[in-house]
């Protein structure tokens, strides 16, 4: 049988059409549903404090898997790990982002882009990335925790008369830090558009009653040659703080960094009854005693520890770098206090009538002991009440160590007492007493011994005086010739600077106590004090100078 022609072509045709679609490249799968585990970390906070961040049950998280984005918000709320289900065509072993918040990001020619302001306020806003592998066979389909990916920079201002306004953050070899972001899925790697970030605070914080801090956010960066941040105060001074070590700026990390404009507040220390009050002094002159509070401690916190009642510390001595505090009590104890925890670290409560100590070589400390304890102890600082040594001094009111002389001086009464360390490196360590001076009519009743440089310091009581040690010589004060109960005289060489306490005129519930500061530049005058701080809340024994 014979076909047309045209039916034998009609036949070819659909012959050819059928073996061409045969080669087509298969359709791309559709696209299902499955479940991840999604855990989100913690973050550092605006205090620098890690904080916990929980799922919402408004949330919105983006998957990226093959080639495509998908968003879903979480299964469960209230915790940390949530199951959330996402559109895929992933096959087994691929990797799977996850960002949050996804409005946040944009993923986009293969890559997750986001931004970073350059111009930030000091407030913490987060992005989180993380990812997970792809298992077709599991119930979850994949595990995933998101990390913050900024790193947060915990700018730094120490405590100061000024207030930060601005400040500014740059790394030292123009690194990129925020500004238009792009992340690559696959590692997380990070690529940033701009140099510098500049915080605009909203309001000037003030720095005179502690140092302050704010965040500054910046994108994961190594800085080969460190970092500079410009701060700007209220009145338009600009200082800088510059780190210019290899630092590694990692994601989710915190870096602590900064400085002080170098006006430093005068900082004292001011004690009695059961209380220690750490002060910003030019604040007192200007607003009250109170409103100057930086820090305070409450003896009466560590009475179970020690058995006594707290009450009438006679002493507060800051000693090294100002970060611990030698207390003494003339209800009969004496302690070491770390500052900054409000740790006792070792304490004597077999130290009558104690009035002073000091920290010595080898990690021991003395003790001097006023009427009824009559004496110097010695101690070691890893064991608390115990005597290792005991030298008699009536009316034991000062203790120095000079670390030039190697010499312990010691006052009581009208006299000053010179040791010299013996058998220091034995259990059994000694004060050898080597020379007596009187101090009658120079300075009579002694009461305080301070540093003034290493060949001076300073006695007084009623009257006071330099005592210039290689020459062994007194040279009283003008100014206290009317004083007649000085409990405390603090003395600046370099600026002629004196914070003291003056009890001739007593105030308060005792005739020993003060309610008043009083500061003056000048100690050859009798002119009237520079300033005062009026109206101390408790029955003042002593003050002392943490920063001139």
């Amino acid at each position: 049988m014979k076909y047309p022609t045209r039916l034998l072509f009609y036949a070819a045709s659909c012959v050819s059409l059928l073996a061409s679609s045969c080669e087509k490249t298969p359709e791309t799968p559709a696209a299902t549903a499955a479940r991840a585990e999604v855990t989100i970390s913690n973050y550092f906070n605006e205090d620098g404090a890690k904080s916990l961040k929980t799922w919402e049950t408004r949330d919105q998280v983006g998957f990226i898997n093959a080639g495509s984005v998908s968003t879903s918000q979480p299964l469960s709320a209230g915790t940390q790990t949530s199951r959330f289900t996402f559109s895929t065509t992933a096959k087994d072993g691929d990797n799977i982002t996850a960002y949050y918040p996804a409005a946040s990001g944009n993923f986009e020619g293969g890559v997750l882009k986001t931004n970073l302001k350059a111009a930030q306020n000091g407030t913490v806003s987060t992005f989180y990335v993380g990812n997970g592998k792809y298992s077709a066979s599991e119930q979850v389909a994949c595990k995933i925790t998101l990390n913050p990916l900024w790193c947060t920079v915990y700018a730094k201002v120490g405590i100061g008369d000024y207030a930060i306004k601005r400040a500014v953050f740059k790394g030292n070899n123009n690194e990129k830090i925020a500004g238009a972001i792009t992340i690559n899925p696959e590692n997380l790697s990070v690529e940033a558009t701009e140099t510098t970030v500049t915080v605009e605070l909203a309001s000037a914080l003030d720095c005179r009653l502690g140092e302050i801090q704010f965040p500054v956010l910046i994108a994961p960066v190594t800085f080969s040659k460190g970092y500079t941040i410009t701060y700007t105060t209220e009145d338009g001074a600009e200082f800088t703080y510059t780190n210019q070590e290899n630092v590694a700026a990692q994601a989710g990390g915190m870096i602590a960094a900064g400085a002080s404009a170098g006006k430093e507040a005068t900082q004292l220390l001011v004690c009695g009854d059961s209380m220690i009050y750490h002060i910003n002094a030019d604040v007192a002159v200007e607003k009250g005693f109170n409103s100057s509070i930086i820090w305070q401690w409450d003896a009466k916190s560590v009475m179970n520890v020690i058995g006594k009642d707290g009450l009438r510390l006679d002493d507060c001595k800051p000693v090294v770098d100002n970060s611990k505090i030698l207390v003494t009590s003339s209800r009969g104890f004496a302690l070491v206090l770390e500052k900054e925890t409000k740790e006792m670290l070792w304490y004597s409560s077999v130290s009558t009538n104690a009035h002073s100590a000091e920290l010595l070589p080898g990690n021991r400390i003395a003790v001097a002991c006023s009427d009824k304890g009559d004496c110097i102890q010695i101690f070691d600082l890893a064991k608390s009440n115990t005597v290792l040594f005991s030298a008699p001094l009536t009316s034991a009111h000062g203790v120095l160590w000079n670390e030039k002389h190697q010499r312990l001086y010691a006052i009581g009464g009208n006299y000053m007492y010179i040791y010299k360390l013996t058998d220091w490196e034995t259990n059994s360590p000694k004060l050898t007493l080597e020379n007596t001076i009187s101090t009658y009519r120079i300075v009579n009743g002694t009461h305080d011994l301070t540093y003034v440089n290493d060949d001076t310091f300073l006695v007084s009581g009623q009257y006071s005086a330099f005592y210039d040690i290689p020459k062994g010589a007194f040279t009283q004060l003008p100014r206290f010739m009317n004083s007649k109960a000085l409990k405390s005289v603090n003395y600046n060489i370099t600026t002629g600077e004196c914070w003291y306490v003056d009890a001739t005129n007593p105030e308060g519930e005792f005739d020993w106590s003060s309610k008043t500061i009083h500061y003056t530049d000048d100690v050859q005058s009798t002119a009237p004090d520079k300033k005062t701080i009026k109206n101390v809340p408790i029955n003042m024994y002593k003050v002392r100078v943490l920063h001139w």
